[in-house]
């Protein structure tokens, strides 16, 4: 499958599928100039998932691409307080959020 299993309990194939999708989606959406949109998809995909390390990551940087400032920076400060030690999330996930909100 091209989604990732979610390591939390509770969740089923379907709704990791609509994680997958809603995360995804909000990136596309953002890249392809619906920022509305993305922001929806975004938020869908942090209501399904809100302690996923992956989903937060990727809805950041979808939040970025769609300019809301605000969310980005807050989701981007509690992913560095949350995992200070991540050398994926120090290296790579939040330069590049922080590289696509000063863009």
């Amino acid at each position: 499958m091209w989604f990732i299993k979610p390591r939390t309990r509770g969740f089923t194939p379907l709704s990791a599928r609509s994680i997958g999708c809603f995360r995804i989606e909000a990136q596309l959406e953002a890249a392809y100039g619906y920022p509305t949109d993305a922001r929806k998809s975004a938020a869908e995909a942090l209501k399904l998932a809100p302690a996923s390390q992956a989903v937060e990551s990727e809805v950041a940087l979808a939040f970025a691409m769609a300019s809301d400032t605000a969310r980005t920076e807050s989701l981007a400060e509690d992913l560095g307080k949350r995992f200070p030690l991540d050398t994926q999330m120090q290296v790579l996930w939040l330069p590049a959020i922080h590289a696509q909100l000063a863009l």
